[in-house]
């Protein structure tokens, strides 16, 4: 099974989960490393403002789009 994105870009950045949570934790916005890895492997649903977070991590904004178009219901039904 491939990598999904996040984890993808996760390791592009060369950081691993710790590294990512306590940056979270330093934009006031926590994250747990555990439900970061069940989102990599798809086992959580990503929530929205955790996309946004990570794309602020990772200074990817095209994790924000990649979810509206991939993830969002409304986004895959309306926006091309």
């Amino acid at each position: 099974m491939a990598d999904s994105i996040y984890k993808a870009i996760r390791k592009e950045h060369d950081m691993t989960r710790d590294d990512v949570c306590d940056m979270a934790v330093d934009l006031g916005k926590p994250m747990q490393p555990e439900r970061l890895e069940r989102i990599e492997n798809g086992k959580f649903n990503i929530h929205p403002e955790e996309v946004i977070l990570l794309s602020e991590i990772y200074k990817e904004p095209a994790l924000c789009n990649h979810y509206c178009s991939k993830v969002c219901e409304i986004g895959q039904k309306y926006v091309p």
